[in-house]
């Protein structure tokens, strides 16, 4: 049986699993190695998949309160031409039936929330040092010296995991695939009632709702070299 769980990362995934196992009865303590436990970025997309998840966790009503959830998704043509529209689901139609986006902000205040008041302990500025496993738990060490047992760890501190490092030194590392990625956060037009993307030129150019009033865009562009720019740089220095 498992009654006590170590979630090692407090973004999205992280959050998810500890909410998940604090409502089936389960002891979790969540471990993040940020001390101010921010959240980083401009808006998320939301998928159907997402949003049966937010409802499973109990979050979905808030989630539609403070972010979008609407009917799909719109693609388009380089000359704006519209290739491909979702139909409309009713009301009464199940969350996978959806789609929508959040600013990531707002997503990690409810979450974070959430999890507070789901009884998970949360410590935060606690890098685990050091594990071991026994054949009926693991031993785990943290930065202020504190040694607890768990029935199970879980990994979820991101693209670039110490935590996976740790336990799995030869593991293949992530690579850049190329993409390279410009957003801004902006006022929705009302016309603008849905994911929309316009494929087939030299870059992909996409809006996403997230909330009532705002959406962001983003450009999608290859970008091999993986070149990095100094946050204040001037945009047109970019191009």
């Amino acid at each position: 049986m498992i009654n006590k769980v170590l979630v090692v990362g407090g973004g999205v995934g992280g959050m998810s699993a500890a909410l998940a196992l604090a409502r089936l009865g389960v002891e979790v303590e969540l471990a993040d190695a940020d001390p101010q436990w921010r959240a980083y970025g401009a808006g998320i997309s939301v998928t159907g998949l997402s949003l049966r998840a937010f409802d499973d966790l109990g979050i979905l009503e808030e989630v539609r309160q403070k972010g979008f959830v609407g009917a799909g998704i719109r693609l388009r043509g380089a000359d704006g031409s519209v290739i491909m529209e979702s139909p409309v689901p009713p009301p009464e139609a199940p969350p996978i039936a959806r789609s929508g986006g959040i600013m990531r902000p707002v997503l990690h205040e409810i979450m974070s929330r959430r999890v507070r008041e789901a009884g998970v302990r949360v410590t935060l500025g606690a890098e685990v040092t050091q594990m071991t496993q026994d054949g009926s738990g693991v031993e785990v060490v943290l930065p202020d010296g504190r040694e607890e047992r768990f029935d199970l760890v879980i990994a979820a501190d991101g693209i670039f995991s110490r935590t996976r490092r740790m336990l799995f030194p030869n593991a293949p590392q992530p690579k850049f695939t190329g993409q390279g990625c410009w957003r801004i956060v902006a006022n929705r037009p009302a016309e603008v009632d849905r994911a929309e993307m316009w494929l087939g030129g030299p870059v992909k150019l996409g809006f996403n709702p997230v909330s009532a009033d705002a959406m962001y865009a983003f450009i999608l562009e290859h970008v091999p070299d993986n070149p990095w720019f100094a946050p204040e740089e001037p945009a047109g220095a970019r191009g």
